[in-house]
């Protein structure tokens, strides 16, 4: 029989255990491709799978958490989220509150519709008569801030709080172009999907896309989550999920 003081000691200990590493990321709603919540319950789409590798790799568990774009860096920053899963790195989160862990390139597009007179990206952004639409909250690399600023197009873009009303805007000509990382998802308006032209910037406007580990974790879970998502990057396991569940182009992706 255990002595009475180690058996407490045990059962004080299992909760704790059980605790250890578990941890929510966000989701945006209204993404499909990206995560979706089955009236069963089932789970599914590319964060979803990505979770379950970085847990397997890790020991950590992680489950998924719908939070707009617009609120996700004020709850990160907050400290009531620990990590942040495949999103553009961005400069205004500061290096002091979390790391960045990057896993690939993606060659960024802009949004139009067919018939349009451009072919690049560039050319449909200045032409003044443009306006531009974005989802609230987007991260923004350097890199891209620079385009746009050279492109003028800051004062002529529309904010949307979700993805679905930024192509609802769009199908309806109220926007005449969309700036969206995650463009080659399906866009989930009716009739869109088939009237919609990526366009290119060129030269390439290349971001780096990865993984935000908020310097609030424990060092061993920070450790763990690190070296999961490292692995992923050496095992070349993200970009051909990519491709399945947003159908981008092998060559809009390279490693970091």
């Amino acid at each position: 029989m255990l002595p009475v003081r180690l058996l407490l000691t045990t059962c004080l200990w299992l909760p704790v255990a059980a605790l250890a590493c578990n941890y929510t990321y966000p989701v945006a709603p209204n993404q499909p491709a990206l995560y979706q919540q089955a009236a069963s319950g089932e789970e599914s789409g590319l964060m979803v799978v990505v979770a379950q590798r970085l847990a397997t790799l890790s020991g950590c568990r992680l489950q998924p958490q719908q939070l707009p774009l617009a609120r996700r860096d004020a709850v990160f920053r907050s400290g009531q989220l620990m990590l942040q899963l495949g999103v553009l790195e961005d400069p205004q989160i500061p290096a002091a509150d979390a790391e960045f862990v990057p896993m690939l390139r993606m060659a960024l597009r802009v949004g139009v519709l067919r018939g349009g007179a451009y072919s690049t990206a560039d050319e449909a952004l200045a032409d003044i008569s443009t306006r531009l639409g974005m989802i609230r909250g987007t991260h923004l690399a350097p890199t891209v801030t620079t385009r746009l600023n050279a492109l003028s197009v800051f004062s002529r873009i529309e904010y949307s709080n979700d993805r679905s009303s930024l192509y609802q805007k769009l199908a309806r000509q109220r926007l005449s172009a969309v700036l969206d990382t995650t463009s080659w998802a399906p866009t989930g308006v009716s009739g869109l999907e088939g009237q919609l032209q990526r366009l290119p910037f060129r030269p390439p406007l290349y971001v780096r896309v990865g993984s935000y580990l908020s310097t609030r974790l424990p060092a061993t879970d920070r450790q763990h989550l690190r070296r999961a998502l490292q692995q992923l990057v050496a095992e070349d396991a993200l970009r051909p999920l990519i491709q399945t569940y947003l159908a981008i182009p092998a060559s809009d992706l390279l490693l970091p």
